[in-house]
């Protein structure tokens, strides 16, 4: 694969996830955590979901949106 060709998927990857939106269950820590901010790092809009800790799921809406990126966290 050439650089270009490689320039060129790599941009078309990112544009499939653009005006996307990701529901990641357990996102308040560990894995879930971290999946949702690698979407959202994306460009995909992320809800953050959680079970127990909403300081937590907050705490990766905080870190999404400070890095430019779109989340909310919900139960």
């Amino acid at each position: 694969m050439t650089a270009n060709t490689q320039t060129q998927k790599q941009s078309s990857d990112t544009k499939l996830r653009q005006n996307r939106v990701a529901l990641v269950t357990g996102a308040s820590r560990g894995i879930g955590a971290a999946t949702a901010k690698l979407l959202a790092s994306h460009g995909a809009a992320v809800g953050v979901n959680y079970y127990s800790s909403e300081s937590a799921a907050q705490e990766v809406v905080d870190e999404i949106t400070t890095n430019g990126g779109k989340a909310i966290a919900f139960y």
